[in-house]
């Protein structure tokens, strides 16, 4: 097996892995995921023997994203790196891609001395994204209810206390 981790730079190869694990992830359209590809921070595919298996996008702090789950934090906190969607394809999950993905993102953070935030369904519950962020050293800071979507979020943060609290 050969994983390899590079630039993600299709929006549309996005939409193909991000919309195949619905409804453990929203829905995403081209539009968004261009805006994804384009403004993200650190936007990564991972390629587990020449197949695309998983892809994660990250935004800063600082990005101009309407989003309520992303406001929640920047409403909160400064100095943090935002998951935004990492997404494992069926066939390579339990094969070390999301684990891989998350590694470099504690390097960057590492490198700028920021924490890390993200989130996982809790209601209802996304089991397998709960218990890895866990394992990854991810521990909840809140929770918040989605009135559009009906769902609740667990509100997760790595490194938190490089994190700078409004």
């Amino acid at each position: 097996m050969t994983l390899q981790i590079g630039n993600l730079d299709a929006p549309d190869l996005l939409v193909r892995l991000n919309n195949a694990a619905v409804p453990d992830v929203n829905q995403l359209d081209e539009k968004k995921a261009d805006w994804l590809v384009t403004h993200a921070r650190w936007a990564r595919v991972a390629s587990l023997d020449g197949n695309a298996a998983g892809a994660i996008i990250v935004l800063d702090d600082r990005a101009a994203f309407e989003s309520e789950y992303f406001t929640w934090f920047t409403a909160r906190y400064r100095n943090f790196l935002y998951i935004d969607r990492v997404v494992v394809a069926a066939w390579a999950r339990r094969r070390g891609v999301a684990a891989e993905l998350y590694r470099e993102i504690d390097g960057v953070a590492g490198e700028r001395g920021m924490a890390i935030a993200a989130e996982v369904y809790c209601e209802p519950p996304n089991t397998a994204s709960l218990a890895f962020h866990v394992r990854m050293g991810y521990r909840e800071i809140g929770r918040q209810v989605s009135r559009a979507e009906g769902k609740t979020v667990s509100k997760l943060m790595k490194f938190a206390e490089r994190a700078e609290r409004i």
